[in-house]
């Protein structure tokens, strides 16, 4: 065995790496609907869009990556806002019009100066106004590929 725990790696070095990836039902809508300010893990009914459990030392950037179908916010005026929950706090990346079904994506990377242990790093999503905001995405089964959502995230060497 190898034992890199004292190593030094460049900047700019991927530390680690973990994927969560959401297949969708087949012939189905997936979608995740909510109508809170306070918002709502990224979910198609079966499975949060996160990733439990990660660590990472202090100082490093933290980089998340997310894509999770198309912004529907149905026939009311909520604007949405979309981001990253690192364990209980909330960051937001984007801010998107209501009705503009636009592809919901996010890419954020911050240092974390204290580090992070045994967190849960997930995909995040709140409205405005009180009215329904949602993400949704049909799975067609009949054009020969699965649908997916993933989340992406990493530790990188500063």
């Amino acid at each position: 065995n190898l034992n890199l725990g004292n190593a030094t790696f460049p900047a700019g070095h991927v530390i680690q790496t973990k994927v969560k990836t959401i297949y969708l039902a087949d012939n189905d809508s997936n979608d995740c609907n909510t109508n809170a300010y306070a918002g709502t893990v990224i979910n198609n009914g079966f499975s949060n869009l996160e990733v439990t459990g990660f660590s990472m030392a202090a100082g490093n950037l933290l980089k998340v990556d997310y894509s999770c179908g198309m912004i529907d916010a149905g026939n009311g005026s909520t604007n949405g806002m979309w981001g990253v929950k690192v364990d209980s706090q909330m960051h937001m990346t984007n801010f998107k019009q209501a009705r503009d079904m636009q592809t919901a994506t996010t890419n954020w990377a911050k240092v974390i100066s204290g580090g992070l242990s045994n967190v849960t790093i997930a995909a995040w999503m709140s409205a405005t106004g009180g009215n329904s905001i949602g993400i949704y995405c049909h799975e067609y089964t009949g054009n020969g590929h699965d649908s997916i959502w993933s989340i992406l995230v990493q530790e990188i060497q500063m």
